[in-house]
This record gives structure tokens, sequence and C-alpha cells, in this order.
């Protein structure tokens, strides 16, 4: 409802940079955009590709949909070290979940892998004209 949030290209800038200095200094080990889809697409996604579950401990309907500019969903083994590095950016950064399992937990939302992946793979051939 109502106009899209103006884009603050300064905000998308310092986060990408981020992002892209985590992952050469080897302090991620996946990272996932969330524009399109939002929090619960990217983990969906992650969990997909890299064939591990995800519970995401920290959020609601808007944060796991919101396709708001500037944010990423990042895997990381040390989040301390990780979050230590993006307050030193002056990037807001927290621990909202974990990849384990082979489950995809938002909220108290459980789905298998499995399902998820008949779903990711089957639904377009299916549908009709």
């Amino acid at each position: 409802e109502g106009d899209a949030p103006l884009v603050d290209l300064k905000a998308e800038r310092a986060a990408g940079e981020f992002v892209r200095a985590a992952h050469a200094a080897g302090q991620i080990t996946a990272a996932h955009d969330l524009s399109d889809g939002g929090l619960a697409v990217a983990a969906a996604e992650m969990a997909l590709a890299g064939d591990v579950g995800v519970t995401v401990t920290e959020g609601d309907t808007g944060w796991f949909f919101g396709e708001d500019q500037a944010r990423y969903l990042l895997a990381t083994r040390d989040a301390d070290a990780l979050i230590a590095a993006a307050k030193k950016a002056n990037i807001l950064a927290q621990t909202i979940g974990t990849f384990e399992g082979n489950t995809v937990v938002l909220g108290d939302r459980p789905i298998t892998l499995n399902k998820i992946r008949q779903a990711h793979e089957t639904a377009l051939p299916t549908i009709t004209t």
C-alpha cells in the first residue's frame, strides 16, 4: 500500500561492499540478497542450493517477505566475528537462525527440503494454459 520506499544508494553500496569484503576475507560461506521474495525466499533458495535446512528464529510476516534494499542473508561459521566486522563497518547485522538439518523453519512453520524441492522443480511443468 502506498509508494515504494525511497532508494538509499549509500546504504545499498555500503551493504554490498561489506558482503563483498566479508566474502573476500573468508567470513561468509554463502550469501543471498533479499530483494526478490524477501528473507523467506532467500532462506529456501539457500537451503536448496546447499542441501541443508535452515531455521529462522527471528522475524514476522512482513520481515519474511519484505523486499527492502540493502538486506542480505549471510551464512557464516563465526557469527560473532561477522557481526563485529559489520558493526565496525557501520552495517546493522544480527543472528537470526541457523543452517542445519533437512527442514526449513520460518517462525513456527516447518517444511522439509524434499517438499520444497518437489514444488520448486515440478510446479511450472504442471501449469496448463
